[in-house]
């Protein structure tokens, strides 16, 4: 988990927001340009070792007006996007500011879907909103304490926890996730390697809880293989590098064990 801050008009520098203990800053999207994110700020942000979310807001009904306004708001947003230099790879969070059900708001992100690799639509709202889009098959999740009743849903990526910084100017939030959306894109930490010993069975997992477990055994002089690389659990992003990065390893660690055999494996 890390501390995250989200900023809409205020404009913090680098070294207020690094204050706040923050290890990212998620900034807008939207219809007003005194609100939103600059390349500039993306560049001093990065530099300072600070990753960038991204949000769309346009107004608290906009969700609940279907699928056209989901299409104009995502065309709007993706253009944005490249305006700042952020890639296509970015995930856009958009924002349902209010009660509501899934069921009202289903319709607009079809829209946005439409538009924006689905993959990469990203959705912040309460404990409802974020239920109906996880059933929905939407990955990248944004929680707020507001209009959850207490009830933290298991799969949010972000979690908007309530109380602000830097004088009311930005809103405390926690990542729960290693990719929940940021740039640049995360990357996954490197396991050192442990003893192997021929008759262990070695486990190999990249990360945290998006894991894609491989089993890798020596047994009778051959190497034998368990659970199969690729599960596609997790975010897609999060699942190539985990797999691209977790097949090196196997790789190397199969190398390694081919030929240990080769010398404990009698002639006959």
């Amino acid at each position: 988990m890390t501390k995250g801050i989200d900023i809409a008009w205020a404009r913090p520098d680098v070294d207020g927001i690094k204050a706040t203990g923050a290890k990212w800053v998620a900034r807008y999207f939207s219809n007003d340009p005194t609100k939103d994110i600059t390349e500039a700020e993306i560049k001093a942000y990065t530099a300072a070792g600070l990753a960038v979310v991204t949000v769309w807001e346009s107004g608290a009904g906009a969700a609940l007006k279907g699928r056209a306004q989901g299409v104009s708001d995502a065309q709007k947003a993706v253009a944005q996007r490249k305006a700042v230099g952020l890639p296509d790879s970015h995930p856009i969070y958009f924002a349902v500011d209010q009660d509501t059900t899934w069921a009202r708001v289903s319709d607009y992100f079809a829209g946005v879907a439409s538009v924006l690799d689905r993959q990469l639509v990203g959705i912040y709202g309460g404990y409802k909103i974020i239920l109906g889009a996880d059933n929905a098959g939407y990955q990248f999740l944004w929680q707020t304490v507001a209009w959850s009743n207490g009830i933290w849903h298991p799969k949010a990526d972000i979690r908007q926890v309530g109380g602000t910084v830097l004088n009311g100017g930005a809103d405390i939030d926690d990542s729960m996730t290693f990719d929940f959306g940021q740039y640049p894109d995360p990357t996954p930490p490197v396991q050192e390697d442990e003893d192997v010993k021929t008759t262990d069975l070695i486990n190999i997992a990249p990360w945290e809880q998006k894991q894609w477990p491989t089993d890798v055994a020596l047994k009778d002089g051959k190497l034998q293989f368990g659970n199969a690389v690729g599960s596609t659990y997790g975010h897609s992003r999060a699942a190539h590098e985990g797999v691209d990065a977790l097949a090196l390893k196997v790789d190397a660690l199969a190398k390694q064990l081919t030929e240990l055999a080769a010398l404990v494996t009698p002639k006959k």
